[in-house]
């Protein structure tokens, strides 16, 4: 702060503009995630070393010697909760099914139930991903935003009469500011399998991505619109098979 105060660096004036930027929206923004201070960490880095106490004089060479050493020891012990890693793969064990399922560059539209990606697949390349959640655990009318009332978050009867919905959803959305429909019904919502098995039964077109254990209560009743393909012993895949474009 005192070199930004001095205005003799214009590093550190970049420094501070950059934190208090992200600080300031973090918390003005009534949606709060931790993730949104990632940001914060490169400047953090920088303002650390460039400014910090430790890495000033003579100090500088022993502490960034320490961080060296402690670095070539955590990478030589990657399986210890202390070490790092370098091994290509993913902690998130559908991300590889979803990009496979992509390259397979199918037609349709992919409704994933009960999701846990962390929304890697808003990324895939497919006509559309919707998501379907199992419960009402993160009520999204705590929120600022009402997803619901915006058609953004719709119920499984609402997403079965999706056609009826879409104008009053388009017209809140264009009320609130946003001239597109393409945020309806980005999230489903299915209190039961039953209302799951409705979701794939009115949506013949649609591919569907989910759970093994729903695959014995819904297998049976959806053989005739989509065959069932496991894609590991936790995730299944229900393929359409009318794969003609289902239009988002």
């Amino acid at each position: 702060m005192a070199a930004c105060r001095r205005r003799r660096s214009p590093d550190a004036l970049l420094l501070v503009c950059w934190i208090t930027v992200i600080g300031a929206t973090v918390f003005c923004f009534h949606y709060r995630n931790t993730s949104y201070l990632m940001p914060l960490v490169p400047a953090l880095a920088v303002l650390s070393t460039a400014y910090g106490p430790l890495f000033s004089g003579k100090k500088a060479l022993v502490i960034t010697g320490f961080l060296c050493l402690l670095f070539f020891l955590k990478a030589h012990f990657p399986d210890r909760p202390w070490g790092l890693s370098f091994q290509p793969g993913t902690t998130l064990p559908s991300v590889p099914l979803l990009e496979a399922y992509a390259r397979q560059d199918r037609p349709n539209e992919l409704i994933i139930v009960s999701p846990d990606d962390q929304f890697n697949s808003a990324l895939l390349s497919v006509p559309r991903v919707r998501y379907c959640l199992t419960s009402l655990q993160d009520d999204p009318t705590r929120y600022a935003l009402d997803f619901r009332y915006l058609g953004i978050n719709v119920t499984a009867a609402q997403f079965a009469e999706l056609d009826k919905w879409r104008p009053v959803f388009a017209e809140r959305l264009r009320a609130w500011g946003l001239d597109s429909d393409e945020p309806i019904a980005s999230v489903i919502v299915a209190r039961s399998t039953q209302e799951i098995l409705g979701i794939i039964l009115t949506h013949p077109q649609s591919d569907f991505f989910l759970p093994e254990e729903l695959r014995s209560a819904l297998e049976p009743r959806t053989g005739a619109t989509h065959r069932l393909v496991r894609a590991s012993p936790q995730k299944c895949f229900l393929l359409a098979r009318d794969s003609g474009y289902h239009s988002p």
